[in-house]
C-alpha cells in the first residue's frame, strides 16, 4: 500500500487540476535499473498504462508502474517546499 500525506494530496491535486483535458492522469511512479545505487526513480504526470496499479487518496491519483509496485509497496509520499 502506498500512502500520501495531506501535504502531498494538496500539491498533487493542485498539479493535476491543470490537466483537466486528461481526467485519468495521475502522478506515475516507476523504479528502473540505473543510477549509483542500481535503481533510479521516475515521476511524471501521465495516464495509467495497462497493468499499472492506481492508488487514490483524497482525490489525488498515484499510478505505479506494473513492474515497480514491489519496490514501492509501503512507501509514503510527502511534499516539502524547502531544500533541506
Amino acid at each position: 500500500m502506498i500512502t500520501l500525506t495531506p501535504k502531498a494530496i494538496e500539491q498533487l491535486n493542485q498539479l493535476l487540476s491543470s490537466r483537466a483535458d486528461t481526467p485519468m492522469a495521475g502522478l506515475r511512479l516507476a523504479v528502473r535499473r540505473g543510477g549509483c545505487a542500481g535503481l533510479q526513480y521516475e515521476m511524471k504526470v501521465a495516464d495509467p498504462e495497462p497493468g499499472d496499479e492506481v492508488v487514490e487518496s483524497g482525490g489525488a491519483r498515484v499510478i505505479v508502474a506494473a513492474d515497480s509496485f514491489d519496490h514501492l509497496r509501503g512507501c509514503e509520499i510527502d511534499f516539502s517546499d524547502d531544500l533541506t
